[in-house]
């Protein structure tokens, strides 16, 4: 057992439940994805621009409130049930003999509605939490960019501010997912924690899913024109919806996989240091 991208695909695709976790992710995903394509349609983009998250804010807020709420529905119960997941994930890492002992274990935790509700209001606070320490941050390296009015000095701060900021939140969310305690990660010293114990597994784990979701855009774009040359008569909403769902999907699933990763590091190599 190594923890890693593809080893927890493997993991979520096996298990007595993992038929029934599949379909209420794909469900999940597949109104999402209509939602997103039907109401991407309709918005009418001014000449010069292009389609992007604040039109469709301001459509769902000003004309289609319903479509709205129930996207965020679906978008909070796949979060939700994520940090169920990881939960599980951590527990089975935490397994004395994981090799025997996880034959048989389910990655996958049942479902259970009022289990991914109660976890939903502590996410939002850790969320707000985190998105403050972020501003802070973000503040003062505006002001140090201000101030040292080099370029050169601006251009590495910034490459700088996203290689320390990528490994932070996934491990954030980690280690929330472990107990729901807010203040197990309360505390925004806990950054240095995991840059220290966790920065180069975490980045490795993160090139990968992202060449992993990058192939998968790929392989659904090259459905797209297939679907546009021999099934011209689904139209082209209709395509869009199959390309949507293929890729909110399997970026979903290759999300799963990726905090498979996250708990594994977390276990190894952050869990024993904070024991210790």
């Amino acid at each position: 057992m190594n923890g890693g991208l593809i080893e927890g695909l493997k993991k979520i695709y096996t298990g007595s439940n993992a038929w029934k976790i599949h379909l209420w992710i794909f469900g999940l995903t597949l109104v999402m994805s209509i939602i997103i394509c039907y109401t991407g349609a309709q918005i009418e983009v001014p000449a010069g621009k292009t389609l992007n998250e604040l039109m469709f804010l301001e459509y769902f807020i000003t004309q289609d409130p319903i479509s709205g709420i129930i996207l965020l529905i679906a978008i909070l119960l796949l979060c939700g049930y994520m940090f169920n997941t990881i939960n599980n994930m951590i527990k089975f890492f935490s397994l004395k003999q994981p090799d025997e002992e996880g034959k048989n274990y389910d990655i996958f935790p049942n479902l259970n509605i009022i289990e991914i509700l109660k976890v939903l209001p502590k996410f939002i606070v850790v969320l707000l939490l985190w998105i403050i320490y972020l501003t802070i941050f973000t503040t003062i390296c505006l002001l140090a960019s201000a101030i040292i009015k080099v370029k050169l000095f601006k251009i590495l701060l910034w490459i700088a501010f996203v290689i320390v900021c990528n490994p932070i939140f996934p491990i954030v969310l980690t280690k929330f997912s472990e107990n729901y305690e807010i203040k197990s990660v309360a505390n925004p010293l806990f950054a240095i924690n995991i840059l220290k114990n966790t920065f180069l597994p975490v980045w490795w784990l993160t090139i990968k899913a992202g060449l992993l979701n990058f192939l998968t855009f790929v392989i659904a774009i090259l459905i797209a024109f297939i679907l546009a040359i021999f099934f011209r008569f689904l139209g082209k909403l209709v395509i869009d919806c199959i390309v949507g769902v293929i890729i909110c999907y399997t970026a979903s699933i290759i999300q799963f996989a990726y905090y498979y990763g996250c708990a594994y590091i977390y276990d190894k190599k952050l869990k024993n240091s904070e024991e210790d």
